[in-house]
């Protein structure tokens, strides 16, 4: 008898432990979309008031804290230092990133039309693409907030109601 209760116990764990790990990848969306929209926040800004190359304007944007989470702008910082290509380097560290982050391939799309503006048209038009961007990427962040909010409570009352479930089974 206590072997059961033991086991029930440990599936509601489980089952209450896999939905809030649900729930946490619909928050970590809503928190890459807002480091991706302040890393377009702060590119064009850099690229408007600075005539720096792109290597040093990634090279700032890597040491910036509040884009820890954003792995391509490091990669690419470092990856800059040697191979001077830049749309290669930037789609490839994206592409590359894409196991680590949250975000959904819809997400990719804005930050990957930087790598076709950046160093191929002029100045203003290279800041309207990132202002274009930067519109998408809000627009997806509404979308993971709602999901968050709505999908995040499904996740974690399923995860535990399941749990509940199963452990009715076992007794």
């Amino acid at each position: 008898m206590l072997i059961k209760l033991f086991c029930c116990m440990l599936v509601i764990f489980i089952g209450a432990y896999a939905g809030f790990a649900k729930a946490h990848q619909y928050k970590d969306r809503v928190k890459q979309l807002s480091e991706c929209e302040l890393f377009l926040s702060r590119l064009k800004t850099y690229m408007g008031g600075s005539k720096a190359s792109t290597k040093e304007l990634f090279s700032n944007l890597a040491k910036t804290d509040s884009l820890s989470e954003l792995v391509f702008i490091k990669n690419t910082s470092k990856r800059l230092e040697a191979e001077p290509n830049f749309p290669i380097v930037f789609t490839e560290c994206i592409e590359a990133s894409k196991t680590q982050l949250a975000l959904k391939n819809e997400d990719y799309i804005p930050l990957l039309n930087l790598s076709e503006l950046i160093g191929s048209y002029d100045t203003q038009e290279v800041l309207n693409g990132i202002e274009l961007s930067r519109e998408l990427i809000r627009e997806s962040q509404k979308d993971a907030i709602e999901q968050s909010q709505t999908n995040g409570k499904l996740a974690r009352s399923l995860g535990i109601l399941s749990g509940i479930a199963v452990a009715i089974l076992i007794i």
